[in-house]
């Protein structure tokens, strides 16, 4: 592999030589010799280039699969990307020194840019000089502040909320209700993809960047606005830019499968074929787990195909993306394809290392909390670790120490936005106080306020975050929940966090058993008019708690769990660690929870009931700590495990 880069590389330093020393040898400096000199001199110096380029990749580990010219503008556009991400995380890091002053550049660099919208001058941005200024003269908002001005832009008007160029209108996920439509500019989104690619090289100094990575990926339909701007989710792929998505094994037109089943397949199989993977991404670890279920079923027909260089005429595709990744595939590999069979038919343990014994880390957002079922099971012997803090609205952290054991943290984006922050004893106060970056506390929990440069002012994301320490003097944050996802039967608000926390401690008793795949809850109103009298068992208000279990491989199964010990221990656990829960308890107006253990597969039908009856996509989709409908509650009902 390496003679092939060493060959083309010598070949680009022969030619240099020869066209320079043809110029020196007829070179004249009468018209029109002279601009012909020019001309080889420069060609003379790009074939110089190219030859060290060569060189250097022939001192690389790079794909069997690439040719001379794939593996340049891989070169070109990995480098490129990773010398933009360097030079903006070093800026990030050197702006956490003075947070408040990058902050207080931050609003004047906005207010500048868009003092003359239409909703610039409405507020009076160009009137205010500080952030304290800001946050006087400027009210907290809600999405339902947007909606009007968000409609004008989807019909393509101009200078409404900011003078940005908004380039895609980003769909939420709509994780605690409706789907909201965010304005993007995708240039900062990119500059953002590229700060995350800064950190893993740095995270991992040996790793070379030309090594691949598998992407598991499923694309979703791009829609346009009225306007004619592009509406899709953050992550999804445009086709225009699918084509610079070169350190994956998958070709570009992989990246286009709107399928879900055939974007694993397609994946899956141009993973499969590459032995030097170094890290497995997926923008959420349910995806991780979709994809390690469908090899677990169809990795015959995957090793067929990769001994043959086939693709499986039962996939849904078009001929051209057919006949496009068919080419990718090449003629096929016998060895690689046994290799693979013999570690599948081994079992799902530890697979992933077994696949690609170089394989290092999985860089996956663990919305469901299944990390350690993952690392337990099909992530054997690997590191598990979440990139970025996202939100449709804006890049709000990055996680600048992918090694860091125990809760991960993540480092505000001080150039995105201005950052505030309400305590958490005020959110539902109708007018709150607000903190700043620089009077927040170590340890305490605040209610996100940000303003973004795409048009969105001391907007209410709905996300309730904990101060975890300090980068320098810029505060490192983690999730603690969504306030859409509260537990409020009396106004006693009982938050995720708390609960998922009394869950994991509750269950430790039961640890041969398996862990907990998923579990959601429900508050007991929603669920009475659905059970059995005698499943109900207490008339007095109480959450109802729905738990998948994950298989073990010993003899003991869920069922062996006692439910009702399972659900003093929970109830114990809150009152412990929730004030408000205890004094609602003291007043016998809460009853103990109730739990229920689901069939296997239950959380997936209830993904694919959510993503049937609404308009999240696949790709963003977070599964839901708490029911919200009707509907959601029957799915879980049904699914009982009696």
């Amino acid at each position: 592999m390496a003679n092939k880069y060493q060959a083309a590389g010598t070949a680009c330093f022969l030619l240099s030589f020869l066209v320079g020393r043809t110029i020196f040898v007829y070179g004249s400096i009468q018209f029109p010799w002279i601009f012909l000199e020019i001309v080889a001199g420069s060609v003379a110096l790009v074939l110089c280039v190219l030859g060290a380029i060569y060189i250097f990749l022939a001192t690389q580990i790079i794909s069997k699969y690439e040719t001379l010219s794939s593996a340049l503008f891989c070169f070109v556009v990995v480098y490129g990307s990773l010398f933009v991400g360097r030079k903006t995380l070093k800026k990030l890091l050197n702006s956490c020194s003075d947070p408040r002053r990058t902050q207080e550049k931050c609003l004047q660099g906005i207010i500048k840019v868009s003092k003359n919208t239409e909703y610039g001058m409405k507020m009076g941005l160009k009137n205010i000089t500080s952030l304290r200024d800001f946050q006087s003269k400027h009210p907290l908002t809600s999405y339902s502040d947007y909606e009007q001005y968000i409609t004008r832009i989807c019909k393509g008007e101009k200078d409404i909320l900011t003078a940005v160029k908004i380039d895609r209108l980003g769909l939420s996920s709509g994780t605690t209700g409706t789907i909201k439509c965010i304005p993007m500019n995708m240039d900062r989104y990119f500059t953002n993809i590229f700060v995350l690619s800064a950190i893993m090289f740095e995270a991992f100094p040996d790793v070379q960047p030309m090594r691949k990575m598998i992407r598991l990926h499923k694309n979703a339909k791009l829609g346009r606005s009225e306007g004619g701007i592009l509406m899709a989710a953050a992550m999804i792929i445009e086709p225009s830019k699918a084509r610079f998505l070169v350190s994956f094994p998958s070709p570009p037109d992989a990246f286009l499968i709107e399928n879900k089943d055939v974007a694993l397949y397609v994946h899956l199989l141009f993973a499969l074929r590459e032995r030097d993977l170094w890290l497995i991404m997926a923008l959420f670890s349910s995806m991780l787990v979709d994809g390690s279920k469908y090899l677990e079923r169809h990795w015959p027909r995957l090793v067929e195909d990769l001994a043959h260089g086939t693709l499986n005429p039962d996939l849904d595709l078009s001929s051209g993306m057919r006949d496009n990744l068919t080419k990718a595939l090449g003629s096929g590999d016998p060895e690689r394809a046994e290799e693979v069979r013999r570690e599948l038919e081994k079992g799902q343990q530890g697979i992933i290392r077994r696949l690609w014994p170089h394989m290092r880390a999985i860089a996956s957002i663990d919305s469901s909390g299944i990390k350690d079922s993952i690392l337990q099971t099909i992530g054997e012997g690997l590191m598990m670790y979440t990139p970025v803090y996202p939100c449709t609205e804006m890049v709000l952290a990055v996680n600048i120490n992918p090694h860091k054991e125990g809760v991960e943290e993540f480092l505000l984006s001080l150039q995105e936005g201005i950052f505030e922050f309400i305590p958490e004893n005020e959110i539902g106060n109708a007018t709150p106080k607000t903190l700043l970056i620089d009077e927040v506390e170590k340890g305490k929990n605040y209610e996100i306020i940000i303003t973004t440069h795409t048009g969105l002012y001391r907007y209410r994301v709905g996300d309730v975050l904990q101060i975890t320490g300090f980068y320098r003097n810029c505060p490192m944050v983690r999730f603690m929940y969504r306030i859409g996802m509260i537990l409020n039967l009396f106004g006693e608000k009982v938050d995720q966090y708390t609960v998922g926390e009394s869950l994991k401690d509750a269950l430790s008793e039961w640890s041969d058993v398996g862990s907990l795949s998923q579990y959601c809850v429900a508050e007991s109103g929603l669920l009475s008019p659905l059970l059995k009298q005698s499943e109900d068992r207490d008339s007095s208000s109480h959450y109802v708690l729905f738990l998948e279990m994950a298989a073990t491989d010993n003899k003991t199964t869920s069922r062996e769990i006692d439910l009702l010990k399972l659900a003093q221990k929970i109830d114990e656990n809150i009152y412990s660690r929730h004030g408000a829960y205890r004094a609602f308890k003291d007043n016998k107006a809460i009853a103990p929870p109730i739990v229920y253990l689901l069939k296997p597969g239950s959380f997936d039908k209830l993904k694919d009931h959510i993503l049937a009856n609404s308009s999240a996509t696949e790709i963003q989709f977070k599964m839901p700590k708490k029911l919200r409908t009707k509907e959601m509650a029957e799915v879980m009902v049904d699914n009982i495990l009696r």
